[in-house]
């Protein structure tokens, strides 16, 4: 089994799909993670957030796609640092898919990075998750959630959801990005352990990826999934400044006053 291993010099884009079962619980442990593994960009699913929620973390920039309903549940959001050159590119809202995506400028040209959860209750066919992943272009990584089940892609076993995507995936000669592990451990005794997390991607070469597992981090039900892009982001360039614009100026000069005799 792959792991990422902490302050490991970066040279390419890290991501972690997750699904958080609501994200504003687990914020400060999502912030030491992100530090520690060095993460460019954090994909939830199941953030449990409206319109109205709202999340700062130090260093990065939030997007996120709730439930239609706007009630606490369902959702997808990214987390992806400022200092990545990037924009936004979908935002979907509906009853089978929440996700939303971001266009990343790298050496491999733009990638679509999109966080997708897609409720278990709900049955997209095959035409539903093509058109879904139409959605995001020619070049992407599309991670999180989906609940389906395909032995494809490490499954237990399959289900109707696994055989449409996969003949989704297929349509569009993409291809499975998997560690082949189970991520779900449920809490409910009645249930076992299964792989429902995730990456479906377009464009790449298997050869520009990796996928591993953080097993010992974070406290949900599921188990964040690792990818790594072997490509680096190009950083906005920053301008050079002597000062910020919190600095109180007239507090500066009063100092300057009371101390110096000229």
């Amino acid at each position: 089994m792959n792991y990422l291993t902490k302050n490991q010099p970066l040279k390419e884009i890290r991501l972690i799909a997750w699904n958080a079962n609501g994200l504003l619980d687990r914020k400060m442990e999502l912030s030491s993670v992100l530090m520690d593994y060095n993460i460019d960009i954090c994909l939830i699913s199941e953030t449990h957030f409206t319109k109205e929620s709202y999340l700062y973390l130090k260093g990065y920039k939030l997007y996120q796609a709730p439930h239609p309903s706007d009630r606490a549940r369902g959702g997808a959001a990214i987390l992806i640092k400022n200092t990545i050159k990037h924009h936004i590119d979908n935002v979907i809202e509906d009853e089978m898919f929440q996700a939303i995506s971001v266009c990343v400028f790298t050496s491999l040209g733009q990638i679509n990075i999109g966080s997708v959860y897609s409720p278990p209750k709900h049955s997209p066919k095959e035409a539903d998750y093509e058109n879904f992943l139409r959605k995001f272009g020619g070049k992407f990584l599309v991670a999180g959630d989906w609940n389906s089940k395909n032995t494809r892609w490490g499954s237990r076993l399959t289900n109707t959801k696994g055989k449409e995507l996969l003949k989704a995936v297929d349509n569009i000669n993409g291809n499975f990005a998997t560690q082949g592990k189970p991520t779900y451990y449920p809490t409910d005794p009645n249930k076992v352990l299964d792989l429902l997390d995730f990456g479906v991607t377009r464009g790449l070469s298997p050869n520009n990826h990796w996928v591993g597992l953080l097993e010992d981090e974070l406290s949900s039900d599921h188990i964040p999934v690792l990818f790594t892009i072997d490509s680096s982001a190009i950083p906005i360039p920053c301008p050079d400044r002597l000062h910020n614009k919190q600095i109180d100026w007239e507090g500066f000069r009063d100092f300057i006053d009371k101390r110096i005799i000229l």
